[in-house]
């Protein structure tokens, strides 16, 4: 799975250079752009620290702000893996290392008539999740 991965820094930011060099040592090949210069288009979406992390996966908008080694391995791990297939989270070997995105997370949820707000507020309010968090939170 190829994907268009933006990092917005700031100059002499040691987050900054943390969320390069964890990229780089996961094979993850990103553009490099200025917040400075992005920055009133990353306060209107939310973002006001950087480094800001963006990526489209499947028409959606997967980003962060801060250095998150945590959701640079899911992100490596979902463009290994690529994304969840159309039957879901059916082959549980599978399904367990799986990474899903917010959207992805709503949808299986959906397919349950549960809350999705309530796994955002049980699991937290992240762009990644792996599989195994959304299995266990719906009882599998």
């Amino acid at each position: 799975m190829s994907c268009d991965v933006v990092l917005y820094t700031h100059l002499a930011c040691v987050q900054c250079e943390l969320s390069k060099d964890e990229l780089a040592a996961r094979g993850i090949e990103f553009t490099e752009r200025s917040a400075a210069d992005f920055a009133q288009a990353l306060a209107a979406k939310g973002y006001d620290t950087a480094p800001v992390l963006a990526v489209a996966v499947e028409n959606e908008l997967v980003a962060w702000q801060g250095h998150r080694p945590d959701l640079i391995e899911l992100l490596a791990d979902l463009m290994d893996l690529g994304p969840v297939s159309v039957h879901g989270l059916r082959d549980r070997e599978t399904a367990n290392e799986a990474v899903l995105t917010r959207i992805q997370v709503m949808e299986e949820i959906g397919k349950h008539q549960l809350d999705a707000q309530d796994f955002f507020a049980d699991c937290g309010n992240h762009p990644l999740y792996r599989g195994h968090v959304l299995l266990e939170w719906l009882g599998y």
